[in-house]
């Protein structure tokens, strides 16, 4: 029987066979891993007519902070919430990326719905009270959203208690300054994750 044997220091081939073998598990692992989170899908936070006036308009209403201030909020809570909840689940956690969008354009609000967003939380402003349009198009998209509002709906004047956008959003959160907006992101991610229908 003739023994082939490896030079010093260097695997035989049954050796390396086993490597390579154990080299593609690893690299499926990797994979398998990465597909996870391969696909990071996009929240859209949208403040409609008007709310780029946040911080100098009527601050007795709306209150002194800006929409930067806002999305600088929002931002940073998601950021520290969402790296705690990965890093206790990071398999099984979806990856998610915040996209602020403002416009005083209802044309170009209209147009940003249909960017292939997972959910919105939507702050209309006045075409809350106006916009069938917006509903309809929200409705037609089959995308889910929060209704919210800095200040509180309900104890404003009349005409701006109605809203078109209420009947379809997953829930309204109003009347808790910026606040309102982390809020909605919170109830938006909580539904995508299969926690409210």
């Amino acid at each position: 029987m003739v023994t082939h044997r490896s030079r010093p220091g260097r695997p035989s081939v049954a050796e390396r066979k086993g490597q390579e073998v154990s080299s593609k598990t690893l690299s499926s692992k990797k994979a398998s891993s990465k597909t996870l989170y391969s696909k990071t899908l996009k929240i859209l936070i949208a403040s409609g007519v008007n709310l780029d006036l946040l911080g100098a308009r009527e601050p007795l209403v709306y209150g002194t902070s800006t929409l930067l201030q806002m999305e600088k909020l929002v931002q940073s809570n998601f950021d520290r919430d969402h790296k705690r909840i990965a890093g206790k689940n990071p398999a099984g956690q979806k990856k998610y990326q915040l996209h602020f969008f403002q416009t005083n354009d209802e044309a170009k609000f209209l147009k940003e719905l249909d960017r292939g967003y997972a959910g919105a939380v939507i702050n209309a402003g006045a075409w809350t009270h106006t916009s069938l349009a917006i509903a309809d198009r929200l409705v037609g998209l089959g995308l889910p959203y929060v209704e919210v509002h800095v200040s509180d709906l309900t104890v404003r004047e009349p005409f701006r208690k109605f809203s078109y956008l209420a009947k379809n959003a997953i829930t309204v959160v109003q009347g808790r300054g910026i606040e309102s907006y982390w809020l909605g992101v919170e109830a938006l991610l909580h539904f995508l994750q299969g926690g409210m229908h």
